[in-house]
């Protein structure tokens, strides 16, 4: 049974009497020393001392400090080099008052008579202490015996390895505390939890040390963490795990040693403290059962420095911790806390990983809806299935159809489909640069290339290496820069403006148009080269008038993506708006039709929309569908399109006639015509420069 004593609410005899030796060497606090009224404290070389100062410099028997007529005195022992207090050497006795500094053979001791002045002093040391080193083991150490509390001190552990590979350190042996660390550090990398690391750390410390119980404490929120916040949300240190190895409950720190090592991050051993009430607190039955404990900090450093501690104590009279079993607690407190961080930092990135995968995800599904292809007609079923033949090549395609029926539509399809989805799909609209910003954006350009280039810049063959890039409008592209285009599709390498450095890239490219590239090629707008080259897989998309029984469906989505965007109920159409949509021709195709929808979801009051609410803006001369685009077809550069005959007009012709109509209509007026077309005004000036058509001309008088 370990040796307990009660809690008296008499004072002892020598409560006065009460007194500590701080000790100090090379410069910082390292020891505290009790001392006992009922023995002095002899001083010196030799291993029998209460205080041993491994120096040759110091006689064995150097000096001692005793308890004698109600005061505390030094004394030198007749040694060599002599004992100093406070910068004078003394021949005979001197008694000690508070703070006085004893100096022998190099070390220092100043006597005080408050535990709180000694934690005190040990952060004044520390903060003008010397570096890391000077705690290192040399020839020359201070040590002292059990027989009165000794609090070690030190902030750097022999046991880990230094910032440099040191070659001589010789392999550890079977009985070496290293190899303990290395089963330590290697079953902490496959702990699950704080927890778990914490109990594994408290195993092998407890049976090393033949500790009594120990526990560990962590910086965790007041109101009671989870496992994922004990890794530093607070400066709080909770209780995270302890372990006992008797019959009686685990008892925490006494509040001195925990804030002194919380504040200074130094590592602690008290000893002979178990009649001390100021280094330990009492158990439920008012026992100091505590002998010897050890305190070390565990600090956080990736987690903003937080510190908690660890707590080791017996409770066995005969057991005492030397400054190895210190050595091992700062090393097994400095893995622990590694694994605490590497914990933390995993928790963080599984949470990321798994908050990224949802997003994902549901950027995946918003990514489909977005290029479904809406529609069970003949025409758009044959589009679906050559979309879906063609995704599992890597050719070039050319898609065709008049403004406004979904051709980048089916080139997303085409690409999400393909084994390209996962690469960038970039799209470029040729029509909307001149020929050199087209250049430019198409394969870059070096600092200097030209006026306002600032910067490198990556072009868009760069930006979609390893996906899809979409040309849209592509016969609207000058005629040199075909030439150049033609050559990177042949697989040449290309340098951007102003630069030297040949580059490489794996594109798959699409192509987009609303003219006939034939007759272009006829009449010499359009290389021919070219246009066989893209034209490997062509797909004609059909406008909206031949597929008439896929409006309303299309109608039906665009109303329920619009109601939800504006937060609006709309229950549907209206029979009179079923009609109106069914019969009206839709030039600007499902452009129009969007833009439709969207304007009834605006502007209508009822939770219907009717015919009214459409505004479907109705041209003087129906258009004409053009024979080129034949539905559902695909055509291979052994294809020949017919060209159309006199006795029919032809697309720009039929584009012509309903520009007018519509300008004719809306009193020339652009930005109202625009918006009947279901095109941008930019595009809209594009067409009227084209056909040299002047809406002033169509202005209502």
């Amino acid at each position: 049974m370990a040796k307990t004593s009660r809690l008296s609410t008499e004072e002892s005899p020598t409560h006065f009497a009460k007194a500590f030796l701080v000790v100090r060497r090379g410069g910082r606090w390292t020891d505290l020393l009790r001392l006992s009224p009922e023995r002095s404290a002899v001083i010196g070389r030799s291993s029998a001392n209460q205080v041993v100062i491994r120096s040759h410099q110091a006689s064995r028997q150097h000096a001692e400090v005793r308890w004698d007529d109600g005061q505390w005195w030094v004394r030198d022992l007749g040694s060599r080099n002599g004992t100093s207090v406070d910068g004078t050497r003394i021949d005979l006795a001197k008694a000690l008052c508070e703070g006085n500094r004893i100096e022998v053979a190099g070390c220092e001791m100043t006597f005080v008579t408050r535990v709180s002045d000694a934690f005190a002093m040990s952060q004044q040391g520390i903060s003008r202490g010397t570096n890391a080193d000077s705690l290192q083991h040399s020839d020359e150490q201070l040590t002292m015996d059990g027989t009165d509390t000794i609090t070690h001190r030190a902030t750097r552990s022999r046991l880990l390895p230094n910032d440099e590979l040191d070659i001589s350190r010789p392999h550890p042996k079977a009985s070496d505390p290293w190899q303990e660390l290395f089963q330590l550090a290697f079953q902490l990398a496959s702990a699950e939890s704080v927890e778990d690391a914490a109990q594994l750390t408290l195993a092998m410390l407890t049976t090393l040390t033949n500790s009594s119980a120990g526990a560990i404490y962590l910086p965790t929120r007041s109101t009671g963490a989870t496992t994922e916040s004990s890794a530093g949300d607070s400066t709080t240190p909770a209780l995270i795990a302890f372990t006992c190895s008797d019959d009686r409950s685990y008892r925490a720190p006494a509040t001195t040693i925990v804030e002194s090592v919380v504040r200074s991050g130094t590592a602690v051993i008290a000893r002979n403290i178990i009649d001390d009430i100021e280094l330990q607190d009492a158990d439920s039955r008012g026992e100091l059962s505590t002998t010897t404990a050890i305190v070390a900090p565990i600090v956080l450093k990736r987690l903003h420095n937080r510190v908690g501690y660890l707590h080791l104590y017996s409770t066995n009279i005969a057991a005492d911790y030397s400054a190895d079993e210190l050595d091992l607690a700062i090393a097994a407190s400095g893995v622990f806390a590694a694994a605490v961080e590497n914990l933390r930092t995993r928790v963080q990135l599984t949470r990321s990983l798994r908050n990224s995968r949802k997003q994902i995800e549901q950027l995946r599904e918003r990514i489909q809806d977005s290029v479904q292809i809406i529609g069970n007609s003949v025409a758009i079923r044959n589009v679906k299935s050559l979309i879906a033949r063609v995704a599992r090549a890597n050719s070039t395609v050319l898609i065709r159809g008049e403004s406004g029926v979904g051709k980048e539509l089916v080139a997303a399809a085409i690409h999400q489909s393909s084994s390209r989805r996962d690469a960038p799909m970039v799209c470029l609209n040729c029509a909307a640069l001149s020929s050199t910003l087209l250049e430019s954006e198409l394969f870059g350009h070096e600092k200097g290339a030209f006026t306002g280039a600032t910067e490198q810049k990556k072009g868009k063959f760069e930006s979609a290496d390893g996906g899809t890039l979409m040309l849209d409008e592509i016969g609207e592209m000058h005629f040199d820069l075909q030439a150049k285009l033609l050559r990177v599709l042949e697989g040449h390498p290309f340098e951007r403006l102003g630069g030297q450095q040949p580059i490489r890239v794996d594109v798959r490219m699409i192509a987009a148009t609303n003219r006939d590239l034939q007759r272009e090629v006829h009449e010499g707008r359009f290389r021919s080269d070219l246009y066989f080259r893209l034209n490997v897989v062509e797909i004609v998309v059909p406008p909206l008038r031949e597929r008439r029984e896929d409006i309303i469906p299309i109608a039906d989505h665009y109303l329920t993506y619009f109601s939800d965007k504006m937060a609006r109920r709309v229950d549907g159409f209206t029979k009179r708006a079923n009609e109106a949509l069914e019969t009206h021709s839709w030039p600007g195709n499902i452009r129009e039709l969007k833009n439709v929808i969207e304007r009834a979801v605006v502007l209508g009051c009822d939770e219907m929309v009717d015919a009214q609410d459409l505004s479907i803006v109705l041209p003087e001369t129906s258009p004409v569908s053009d024979s080129n685009f034949q539905s559902g077809s695909i055509e291979t550069t052994d294809a020949v399109v017919p060209m159309p005959t006199a006795k029919l007009p032809t697309l720009n012709d039929v584009e012509q006639q309903h520009l007018i109509a519509v300008l004719k209509e809306v009193g020339g007026n652009k930005s109202r015509a625009a918006i009947a077309l279901g095109i941008e005004r930019s595009t809209l000036d594009r067409k009227l420069k084209r056909f040299d058509i002047q809406p002033s001309s169509y202005k209502s008088s």
